[in-house]
C-alpha cells in the first residue's frame, strides 16, 4: 500500500498550515491606536489612520464639543452654533495582496520567501478578522492573479486560504498561457476598488522596479493606509559566502563561481541599490516597511515589528 507524500511545509504551504496560525494572533494589532515601540507608529501618532467614520448626526453646539466639528454653513445659516457629530465605522476592509509569482519560491535556510508570504497573509488576515474587519485578498501568482472581496465570514476566509495554497503550488504545474502578470498591472486594476478607508498589505520581494509600482501605490496611498511588507533571503543580498551557485530560468542552468570577487562585488552593489531604492521610494509616500525574513518564525517577526513586549 502506498503511503500519501506529505508535502515539506518549508517549500509548499498547506491549508492546515494557514488554518493554524488563527491561534497565533497575538501581540500584535493594525488598529490605529498603535504602541510605541510598533514601526507603524510616526513621531507624533500612528501612520495607520485606521476606520472611516460616519456621520450621525448634526445637534447644536454644546461646551466641551470639538471646534473643529462645528458646522460653518449651518451655523451661519441658523445664527447659532451647530456640530456635525460623527461614529467609527464598526469596520473596515482589509486588502491583502500576495505574491507567489516564481521570484518568491526560494530560500536556502528554512522556508521559501513565498511560504512565508502566506503564512505571513494568513496571520494578517485572521487577526484583522479578530479585530472587526473584513479582509479580502489580491493573489498574484506568474500568469494570473484572483480578487477576492472583504468578508467577515470565517468560512468565506477559509476558502480564500486553500485558494492560496492553489496560488503557492501553481510552481509545479505547466502553464496554459505565456502572459506574465506584473505588479504594476496588478496595482494599476487595484485603484479602481481601493477607494477610501482601506488598510492595504502589500506582501512581495518587490522585484519589480521602484518606477513601475510607486505611480500606482502613491495614487492610493493619499486616501487609504498601505504597509508594505518585504520579505527577504539574505543570500540575494550576499554571495560572497558561496563556494558554487547554480542560477536557472526553468529551461537552463548556469554555473557560477562566487570566488570571482568582481562578480560577486557587482550583484550585490546591484542588489544594494535596488533595496535603497525599495525604501526611498516607500519613504517619499509614508508608506512603513516592514521586513520578515525567511530564516525566522514570521508571527514573531510580526510582534516584534508591531511593538510586542
Amino acid at each position: 500500500m502506498m503511503k500519501t507524500q506529505i508535502a515539506d511545509e518549508r517549500i509548499q504551504v498547506s491549508l492546515k498550515q494557514l488554518m493554524r496560525l488563527k491561534h497565533d494572533t497575538h501581540g500584535f494589532s493594525f488598529l490605529s491606536n498603535q504602541p510605541l515601540r510598533s514601526k507603524l507608529m510616526g513621531r507624533k501618532r500612528s501612520t495607520i489612520r485606521g476606520r472611516g467614520l460616519d456621520f450621525k448626526e448634526l445637534r447644536d453646539y454644546r461646551p466641551g464639543d470639538d471646534i473643529r466639528n462645528v458646522d460653518w454653513r449651518v451655523t451661519n445659516r441658523m445664527g447659532k452654533p451647530y456640530v456635525r457629530l460623527y461614529t467609527e465605522e464598526k469596520d473596515r476592509p482589509v486588502m491583502i495582496v500576495v505574491d507567489q509569482r516564481s521570484n518568491m519560491h526560494f530560500g536556502s535556510q528554512w522556508k521559501m520567501k513565498s511560504v512565508i508570504a502566506a503564512e505571513l497573509a494568513a496571520l494578517c488576515a485572521w487577526q484583522a478578522l479578530d479585530e472587526g474587519d473584513r479582509v479580502g485578498f489580491i493573489m498574484l501568482s506568474e500568469h494570473r492573479h484572483v480578487e477576492c472581496q472583504p468578508t467577515r465570514s470565517r468560512a468565506k476566509l477559509q476558502q480564500y486560504l486553500a485558494l492560496l495554497v492553489k496560488f503557492n503550488q501553481e510552481i509545479n504545474k505547466p502553464s496554459v498561457t505565456d502572459t506574465v502578470i506584473s505588479m504594476a498591472a496588478l496595482l494599476k486594476k487595484a485603484e479602481r476598488f481601493i477607494t477610501h478607508d482601506y488598510l492595504m498589505l502589500i506582501i512581495s520581494d518587490f522585484i519589480d522596479g521602484q518606477k513601475s509600482i510607486m505611480p500606482s501605490l502613491a495614487k492610493m496611498a493619499q486616501h487609504n493606509d498601505i504597509v508594505a511588507c518585504y520579505v527577504y533571503e539574505q543570500l540575494e543580498h550576499d554571495i560572497h559566502q558561496l563556494d558554487k551557485v547554480v542560477v536557472g530560468d526553468g529551461k537552463y542552468q548556469l554555473q557560477i563561481s562566487a570566488n570571482n570577487n568582481a562578480l560577486a562585488d557587482k550583484y550585490n552593489r546591484y542588489t544594494q541599490q535596488s533595496l535603497l531604492a525599495m525604501q526611498t521610494g516607500f519613504a517619499k509616500h509614508k508608506i512603513p516597511t516592514l521586513y520578515f525574513s525567511t530564516e525566522l518564525n514570521v508571527a514573531s517577526q510580526l510582534r516584534q515589528h508591531l511593538g510586542a513586549s
